[in-house]
């Protein structure tokens, strides 16, 4: 019914009834109705008058005219004006305050007026904001309750009727506090007047309830309404089964939802018993319950309610009721929880499209429909059209309610989750800054959606890289909680939730695991093991054990949780899907590539059937299948699917966006493994330019892209270039992220690597000693990344040893072939000796000087020309004084490479030809060193 009808009814009424018509008598009536209808009647009885001033009635209709103008029904108190019409009606002031007495009895006397009180249940709250009229009708109201009260007295059933409606008023304009002191103050005013035993009272109590709510209050409203509940149960008070159903609704909002399912059943049956199957009552009580359930993670149960819900209220109330909306938009949430995202899309989408027709584009209900379309599209990865519709949200709410209206503040953060989600973090920040400093203002530091807003911009400071930032709001959020809330709600457990991801992002994974476990253990506790948060936390737990290197327990966890997930929701379902894929990923870094692989191309089949080709899960599982392609160096199908997620992501989120950039940064990986330096190095150096732009110069994914760059750098061997890079993402990470932070560590190990293959020995070996002890320190011992930093040292200082001696060989047989050329066998016999001593000191007695030459002779076809070997062959056998002439040792040099049928090798038939035995690997060749040395 809309709020022109009590206009035109008031309007009709009186001018049938104008000569018996008593204002006072129906004031009762009329006080609940619209403001607008007083004045209509106010008006209308002052245009009779003077349409009829001649009639007899007259003076009756200027007698009702002078009592609107005493008690400000319908038109501000005026006691001039009063005494003005009291002298057209030739009455006197008595009889006015006869007249006031006479309203005293809460009484519906008029039985036509009587038939008004139905119209009455009307939101008229929501009417004035549709019709944009809020303050106007806060000031009508705040005008009327002042003038009502002065003439009949606050505790009169008339102002408290009109002092619950401006409380209601208040909490509309979101001006919550004044509201809750508002109905304080009436509560106080009836306990005084009529003992705590009075309905006024207990009414009075709820509308505090109410309040307390509103101010996220939960305990205070929880013992009043338990104090309530008390004096009204076992008594005939209709209102005992609705002070149930608002306590069940606040222990859900504590958490506690067992105590509100125990109170939920309890309403429900007895209106099914009282009222029946269908009343309005019962299944409102039906959708409670169904609220409880999906609090409880219960899914199908709460379907299954909620269909039967929706299907009677079809039924009984039609298709576009209110109730039969809100049904439908219940039913919508559980769909989206189950992951079945087109059907939730299909209802919530027809809730939106009827409350346009039949509400208009601005009312609430239409806004609170857009705004759970646009959540659906969020979750489908739809981010665009999110926007726009968030966007249209924000927009009229600002203009209708303000840009300060509780409404207009939830619909600029779930813009500003969207922005962040498209990888537009400064916008998102600005928002949620904004609705945080409002939030704060209007609320105070300690309400539930301020904590709310903080963690969200906490999100946003990660996604910024500024870690120290959000771990600063996200403690102090968590620590709030646990003073308002308790160390068990829910919301606190959230906030332990987002700070342990923090302390991951840090590095910090002991600090990570410490709360993951805290969390884990209580959602066992409070919500069950086999509950999708008390999954989730132990998911993130595995994630975490896996970063410290305890796969095992890892993989535990993930293959407990999977099961479960397969078992609760079903093997399509996201977060089934989310678990595979996680257990998937620990294959894979365990270098179990077939089991990895098998995963992956189930969760991306899946994930294409259920969520679609283009949904950010989907991209994410055909990502994570490419990287197991990549492990196995099977380059061609990695890089086919790369270049599929690159150019869906591109579609999708745009050029600039993270995961686009990502995604890009991962197939110029795979161009670098197979040696297309130019096709990678042009990637990469495009990455990096755009990630410079849009997440600036410091952020971590820029500093990967950065390292990435390095690396392409270093295949081709352009280590200057590397190390450039590499100094400057290192000192960056240092100072951005801290001296140990893994990631750092990583930086100082490429840094350690370009040194080394540039022959910076000890500067690689002094960096990667750093590195080793801090990981020690942060990491432990047996830590993976340690055990493969101690083996990097182990690996270049072999490698520096090798080039050290490799170099002194080189140089060795370069002297000693210029020397030996053109010199008799004696001097050569002289300078070979000098030689044999150099080596020696050179090798450390690990082989000798024979299989040295011999290795030489036999595997650097480099090493000059035939007759150099054989130079060297011959002075070789003077070291052996075998007595061997030139000719045999030709002839042997000359035998053609390959075995023979009794499987002897050419260099083994000249060794035997020289009188060389062959000496095993295990054992250790001693030699005296020689006094000569080659200068």
């Amino acid at each position: 019914m809309q709020v022109s009808s009590y206009v035109s009814i008031g309007f009709i009424l009186l001018k049938n009834l104008a000569d018996i018509f008593q204002v006072a008598e129906n004031l009762a009536d009329f006080i609940k109705a619209d403001y607008r209808v007083r004045t209509q009647i106010r008006e209308s009885l002052e245009n009779n008058y003077f349409r009829n001033q001649n009639q007899p009635f007259a003076a009756h209709i200027a007698f009702q005219v002078a009592f609107c103008y005493d008690n400000g029904f319908g038109v501000k108190s005026d006691s001039n004006k009063c005494r003005t019409w009291l002298e057209k009606s030739n009455r006197q002031p008595d009889d006015l305050k006869s007249e006031r007495e006479a309203v005293r009895p809460a009484v519906w006397k008029s039985e036509r007026m009587r038939q008004l009180k139905g119209l009455i249940s009307v939101d008229l709250i929501h009417e004035y904001r549709k019709l944009n009229k809020l303050e106007q009708a806060r000031m009508e109201c705040e005008r009327e309750v002042g003038d009502m009260a002065r003439a009949f007295g606050e505790l009169h059933f008339i102002p408290l009727n009109l002092y619950s409606i401006f409380g209601d008023l208040l909490d509309e304009l979101g001006e919550f506090a004044k509201a809750k002191a508002l109905r304080m103050r009436i509560r106080d005013h009836i306990e005084k007047a009529d003992g705590i035993g009075h309905p006024n009272y207990i009414q009075s109590n709820l509308d505090v309830v109410k309040s307390h709510i509103q101010l996220g209050e939960w305990m205070e409203a929880q013992l009043l309404q338990e104090v309530v509940l008390k004096r009204t149960e076992g008594t005939d008070n209709s209102a005992v089964e609705s002070i149930k159903n608002n306590l069940a609704g606040t222990y859900n909002r504590q958490g506690r939802s067992k105590e509100a399912e125990e109170l939920d059943v309890q309403v429900m049956e007895t209106y099914k018993m009282e009222l029946g199957q269908e009343h309005p009552f019962t299944l409102t009580s039906m959708g409670n319950l169904a609220s409880t359930f999906w609090h409880q993670g219960r899914w199908n149960e709460a379907e299954e309610l909620e269909v039967q819900v929706m299907k009677t209220r079809k039924r009984v109330l039609g298709q576009e009721h209110p109730e039969t909306l809100n049904s439908k938009s219940n039913l919508a949430l559980t769909y989206k929880s189950q992951g079945r995202w087109k059907e939730a899309e299909e209802l919530e989408v027809q809730v939106m499209e009827t409350s346009r027709r039949v509400f208009g584009q601005e009312h609430p209900s239409t806004l609170n429909s857009m705004a759970h379309v646009a959540t659906i599209y969020w979750k489908q990865g739809r981010w665009k059209e999110a926007e726009e519709l968030e966007v249209q949200v924000m927009d009229t709410s600002n203009r209708v309610l303000g840009q300060e209206h509780p409404e207009t503040l939830s619909s600029m953060s779930n813009l500003a989750s969207t922005y962040r989600n498209l990888g537009r973090l400064m916008e998102a920040e600005e928002l949620e800054v904004q609705v945080m400093e409002a939030r704060k203002r209007l609320l105070g530091h300690e309400h539930p959606d301020i904590l709310t807003i903080m963690g969200n911009l906490a999100m946003t400071y990660g996604n910024q890289g500024r870690w120290k930032d959000a771990e600063e709001l996200e403690v102090q959020v968590m620590e709030t909680r646990k003073r308002v809330l308790g160390q068990e709600h829910p919301d606190t457990l959230t906030s332990m939730s987002n700070l342990t991801s923090t302390f991951w992002n840090q590095g910090r994974w002991n600090d990570a695991a410490e709360l993951e476990v805290q969390i884990m253990e209580t959602r066992k506790m409070v919500l069950g093991q086999e509950h999708p948060d008390t999954l989730t936390s132990m998911n993130n737990l595995a994630s975490t054990l896996w970063k410290q290197g305890r796969w095992n327990e890892a993989e535990e966890l993930e293959v407990q949780v999977m099961e479960t997930f397969k078992r609760v929701l079903g093997r399509d379902h996201p977060d089934t899907l989310t678990s595979m894929g996680n257990l998937a990923s620990t294959y894979r870094n365990r270098g179990e590539w077939k089991e990895a692989e098998q995963l992956e191309v189930q969760v991306m089949e899946n994930s294409k059937r259920v969520l679609g080709q283009e949904h950010p899960d989907t991209l994410t599982s055909m990502n994570n299948l490419a990287t197991t392609y990549s492990n196995q160096k099977r380059w061609g199908e990695a890089e086919e699917l790369f270049v599929q997620v690159m150019e869906m992501r591109k579609k999708v989120l745009g050029q600039e966006h993270p995961s686009t950039l990502t995604s890009m940064g991962n197939l110029a990986s795979t161009y670098r493994n197979q040696e297309q330096w130019k096709q990678a190095e042009e990637l990469e150096v495009q990455v990096l330019k755009m990630l410079e732009t849009v997440l600036g110069q410091e952020h971590p994914s820029t500093l990967i892209s950065m390292g990435n760059l390095a690396s392409t750098f270093s295949e081709q061997g352009r280590w200057k270039e590397a190390e450039e890079l590499e100094v400057q993402v290192m000192e960056t990470r240092k100072r951005i992220l801290g001296e140990q932070h893994p990631d750092t560590l990583t930086s100082m190990n490429n840094l350690a690597s370009t040194l080394s293959n540039q022959g910076h020995w000890m500067q690689a070996e002094e960096l990667q000693i750093e590195v080793i002890n801090r990981m020690r320190a942060t990491l432990g011992e047996d830590h993976p990344s340690t055990v493969i930093a101690i083996a990097n040292l182990a690996s270049r200082r072999a490698k520096y040893e090798a080039s050290q001696l490799e170099e002194e060989e080189n140089r060795l047989v370069r002297e000693l072939r210029e020397r030996l050329e053109g010199h008799s066998i004696q001097c050569r016999e002289r300078l070979l000796q000098s030689a044999i001593a150099r080596f020696e000191d050179v090798n450390d007695g690990k082989e000798s000087f024979s299989q040295w030459i011999l290795q030489k002779c036999a595997d650097r076809e480099d090493f000059g020309t035939d007759e150099d070997r054989l130079e060297l062959a011959v002075a070789m056998s003077r070291e052996v004084d075998t007595g061997t002439d030139e000719g045999m040792l030709r002839r042997a040099f000359d035998m053609s490479v390959g075995a023979d049928e009794n499987g002897e090798t050419d260099e083994e038939r000249l060794q035997r030809t020289l009188g060389i035995s062959m000496v095993d690997d295990n054992d250790e060749i001693g030699s005296s060193k020689g006094n000569t040395r080659l200068r």
